[in-house]
């Protein structure tokens, strides 16, 4: 028995001891816990604590000694950023009382407003301070333009006077004070002509006059046809501008549109031919590694004449090849037309040391190639010697002990160009 209550009491004790240890950590946790907060409210004292102040530095008067003009403040204190900034101010000129700046704003207590003055239509009210400052005036005085006091009726515009050529209408008092405001009024404009004459005037117009290239104007008579002489007038003469610039501007309206489907049509047409063209390179690629393929070999013809942008050579079988029954005694060839070109050069050089040839189509399709054009060519070479320049190749000769030769003629460069001027080949 004693055992057992020796037990008990350490049991006892133990929890007492893991009580105590509970109740410590939960107060160190509120204290871990508290202190961000603690330090929170530190900082936000240590805020409120700052003091920032405003010094301004001398008013500097924008032009002369005196009047208007400004000083920079700055904004410092323990803990505050340091600001500058510009404000205006105003020194007295002599003979001026001295004005004291107002320290914050200035409050009025704002009177009714008075009778309107027709005079100047304007209205004034007082303004009376609130609250005795330094720097505020005791009473101000306000200024607006009059509200419409008087409102009125518009009635309907009368018939035009054709004395006068003018119009009158009538309006009526509807809202305002009888004594300050006119019961009506008579208000008059001049005639709408053109919308009368519109309405109730008819003319048979003339044929328009030459167009003055000066005032680039016309003009044309208008005779009265259909309407009363009392408002119409009965010969009128009417001005315009030139209808040139119209009729100018619609026939250049139509022009870009035909030369735009012109170029389209043109554009359509090319890549038609682009895709024949195609076609027959195909073709006659695949002929030839046929024939090359069956040993076919052929003596070339010459190239017809330009016919439609494409020219045309037909070649004829070599005899060593006619025992082939494989081999066609012909075949065709078709390519694109080449720009060929005769040219003269001029008789020297210019002043630039340059010298120009002219050149005149003489085979090519008219479409892809220009008619004439121009060349220019340096009359000194890279070795600061005289350029050889050349006239158009001539034809290929007879053949003579197996050889063919053309020639063309030597422009400028004497008998040193004379080796480009000859070319030979086989036949």
């Amino acid at each position: 028995m004693s055992r057992d209550r020796v037990g008990q009491k350490l049991n006892r004790t133990t929890l007492k001891m893991e009580r105590v240890v509970v109740g410590l950590l939960l107060v160190c946790l509120v204290v871990v816990q508290g202190s961000p907060v603690l330090e929170r409210q530190e900082r936000g004292a240590g805020r409120k604590a700052k003091a920032c102040t405003w010094t301004f530095g001398d008013c500097v008067p924008e032009n002369g000694n005196c009047g208007q003009g400004t000083r920079i403040g700055t904004k410092s204190g323990e803990g505050c950023r340091v600001k500058q900034k510009t404000f205006s101010c105003r020194i007295p000129c002599p003979g001026e009382p001295e004005t004291v700046e107002p320290q914050g704003k200035c409050r009025y207590m704002k009177g009714p407003w008075s009778d309107c003055n027709t005079s100047n239509n304007m209205q004034n009210r007082t303004l009376t301070l609130k609250k005795s400052k330094a720097g505020c005036d005791q009473v101000k005085l306000e200024q607006k333009k009059c509200k419409k006091e008087c409102k009125y009726t518009k009635g309907e515009w009368g018939n035009c006077d054709p004395a006068t050529n003018m119009m009158t209408r009538v309006k009526q008092l509807k809202k305002g004070n009888s004594t300050r405001c006119n019961a009506t009024i008579t208000q008059t404009k001049p005639c709408k002509k053109n919308k009368m004459e519109k309405k109730n005037c008819k003319y048979l117009r003339q044929e328009w006059s030459e167009c003055d290239t000066m005032t680039n104007r016309r003009t044309r008579v208008l005779v009265l046809k259909e309407g009363s002489s009392a408002e119409c007038e009965e010969r009128k003469e009417v001005s315009s501008k030139c209808r040139s610039s119209r009729e100018n501007k619609k026939s250049q309206r139509q022009e870009r549109k035909l030369q735009r489907q012109e170029r389209k049509k043109q554009k359509q047409e090319k890549k038609k031919l682009k895709k024949e063209r195609k076609r027959l390179r195909q073709e006659q690629k695949k002929q030839r590694k046929e024939d090359q393929q069956r040993g076919c070999k052929y003596m070339k013809g010459e190239w017809s004449d330009c016919e439609d942008g494409m020219t045309t050579r037909t070649d004829q079988l070599k005899p060593r090849n006619n025992n082939n029954p494989e081999c066609p005694a012909t075949r065709t060839k078709t390519k694109k037309c080449k720009c060929k070109y005769t040219w003269t050069w001029d008789a020297q050089c210019d002043d630039h040391n340059l010298r120009t040839r002219t050149m005149t189509l003489v085979m090519g399709n008219p479409n892809d190639c220009a008619q004439t054009k121009q060349e220019q060519k340096s009359c000194v070479n890279k070795r600061g010697q005289e350029a050889c320049m050349y006239g158009p190749w001539g034809e290929f000769s007879e053949c003579v002990n197996g050889v063919k030769t053309k020639r063309r003629d030597v422009a400028q460069g004497g008998d040193r160009c004379q080796a480009k001027a000859v070319k030979t080949k086989r036949c």
